[in-house]
């Protein structure tokens, strides 16, 4: 997915290069020869379908790569495109394509229609894809990620209309750049707010998390789980950090997961210690999260990955404002329930 969104990142900085030298060439800051003109617009509009492409496949990828329908569309639009870039080399005609006219005014042909057609209903196809998920995903980590994508998706489709409707206005230009600076904004405050290993999000974001839930979870109960790979040190002795840390990233996935079938969030707290955030109504929710949770890392054991079998202990608390002042209160209270179920395996063995 990071190559896919570094691959359009850099598309869309070479369209705004290249819509530049289109919008110098219709301001008529400089002129070139019709065939120049013409080679010029099918580069173009090369370019424009890269960028469209590869942000379309982006999105797909990000938020559901299974989803059939917007597959298909897109598969169906890139073999059109082709279809249409060898006839504009193989079958060159002057109405077809971009010209100028006996002002030296850039005329649109009826090839650039058929274009920007190709170019736009990926742009308009991703939004309806991401806001649809928006709305139906209840999970706060998805959430978070699709906004971001309706967010970039709205400002593309946006400028791409107002450029459709007067082409002297440089608006993929303005809304491409404004698109790739929220999408860098964001994306250095998920840097900020993730873990670098397992990707999940760190100490920081949970402590923020508890604040802006506690304020906003009214109707439900909110739970803090607290939980700790059993007999980590000892596998990091035994086997090395490189084993180590690949049974964190796999623990880490199989978290994220279970946080998929419920409201959930997954953090990495710090060492082998990792935190779920839960809003839900009833504690039973709690054992049904922690059930999938050990199916999850049961599937982990099954595959014989490592030498010794993963599992974990836990504790959560649910917050009460009357027993607890702040956010460390309520992850002492879970710390503690944690500590006391690790202090009883311990017995158990002795």
């Amino acid at each position: 997915l990071h190559k896919r969104l570094i691959f359009t990142i850099a598309s869309a900085i070479a369209f705004i290069i290249v819509e530049a030298v289109y919008d110098a060439l219709i301001a008529q800051v400089f002129t070139i020869s019709d065939t120049g003109l013409i080679v010029f617009n099918i580069f173009y509009n090369l370019i424009a379908c890269i960028l469209v492409f590869s942000w379309s496949n982006y999105s797909r990828q990000v938020i559901n790569p299974k989803d059939r329908w917007v597959k298909y569309i897109l598969i169906a639009n890139h073999i059109v495109a082709l279809g249409v870039f060898i006839f504009a080399i193989v079958f060159p005609n002057k109405e077809m394509f971009v010209s100028y006219n006996e002002n030296k005014e850039i005329v649109l042909g009826k090839l650039d229609y058929i274009w920007y057609g190709l170019e736009y209903a990926p742009i308009l196809v991703c939004l309806i894809h991401t806001s649809r998920a928006y709305i139906k995903t209840t999970n706060y980590m998805h959430r978070e990620k699709h906004l971001r994508m309706v967010v970039y998706s709205s400002i593309f489709a946006a400028s791409a209309i107002i450029q459709l409707i007067d082409d002297s206005i440089i608006a993929m230009t303005i809304g491409l750049t404004l698109s790739i600076l929220y999408l860098f904004i964001s994306l250095t405050k998920s840097a900020i707010s993730h873990d670098g290993l397992t990707n999940l999000n760190n100490r920081r974001q949970l402590l923020i998390d508890i604040d802006e839930r506690i304020k906003n979870s009214k109707s439900k109960p909110l739970y803090l789980i607290m939980i700790d790979i059993d007999g980590f040190k000892k596998i990091n002795d035994d086997f090395g950090h490189l084993v180590g840390d690949s049974l964190l990233e796999d623990f880490a996935k199989a978290l994220e997961i279970s946080c998929l079938s419920s409201n959930a969030r997954a953090y990495r707290y710090g060492g082998d210690e990792f935190s779920i955030l839960i809003n839900c109504e009833k504690p039973n929710e709690i054992d049904s999260f922690l059930e999938n949770a050990k199916y999850q890392v049961y599937a982990i054991n099954k595959e014989g990955k490592y030498e010794k079998n993963i599992t974990f202990s836990y504790g959560f608390s649910m917050y009460s404002s009357s027993e607890m002042k702040n956010s460390s209160e309520f992850i002492a209270k879970s710390d503690g329930e944690l500590y006391a179920m690790k202090e009883n395996k311990k017995n158990q063995k002795s």
